[in-house]
């Protein structure tokens, strides 16, 4: 469903792009990678079919153009600076809900909890639980509480099981993409 109505995306052309574009854990690929690769994968598609599947999945906010390499290299220090002012600032707010990418030039939407776990990781802690605990210390420091099914959890056991499950889902989905972006270290 877009702005004008709804539209059919066609299977043969749209999944094997998107597997495409996320194969090698999300690696930045120019335009001709993703060709190459659907060359092996889907040899039927062509250059004008991925292109307008890319239009649609960035115009969607699936998918993102990167920027050339010199001014990834360029925003790499500042964007750094910024994230980490922003993954700082998740320990007590959560309103900031995007962090900056300089592979792409933009924003990334960020929860504060996804905050809270990329803080983590950044501080040593590698694995899903360790940075649960560590995120699920600093919501409960504040007095505040997961909230699963829309309802606020009340049992510290419910609490720390549902930012497990959250930190789990985040190490397994989120993660990657926020490494390929340059948001996490690779």
């Amino acid at each position: 469903q877009g702005g004008i109505g709804a539209a059919n995306l066609q299977p043969e052309v749209f999944t094997p792009t998107i597997e495409a574009l996320a194969s090698k854990a999300h690696a930045p690929k120019t335009f001709m990678d993703i060709f190459d690769i659907l060359q092996k994968t889907a040899p039927a598609l062509t250059q004008a079919q991925l292109a307008q599947a890319l239009i649609v999945l960035s115009g969607a906010g699936h998918a993102s153009p990167m920027q050339p390499e010199t001014q990834r290299v360029t925003a790499q220090k500042t964007t750094r600076k910024l994230n980490d002012y922003l993954m700082e600032r998740a320990g007590y707010s959560g309103d900031i809900n995007y962090l900056a990418s300089s592979v792409i030039g933009g924003g990334i939407g960020a929860t504060r909890v996804q905050q809270l776990f990329l803080r983590a990781i950044a501080d040593g802690k590698q694995k899903a639980p360790d940075a649960a605990q560590d995120a699920w210390n600093t919501i409960k420091s504040q007095g505040g509480r997961m909230v699963k099914d829309g309802k606020p959890l009340e049992s510290e056991d419910d609490n720390r099981a549902e930012m497990t499950r959250q930190a789990t889902e985040f190490f397994e989905k989120g993660l990657p993409i926020f490494k390929a972006v340059g948001i996490a270290a690779a």
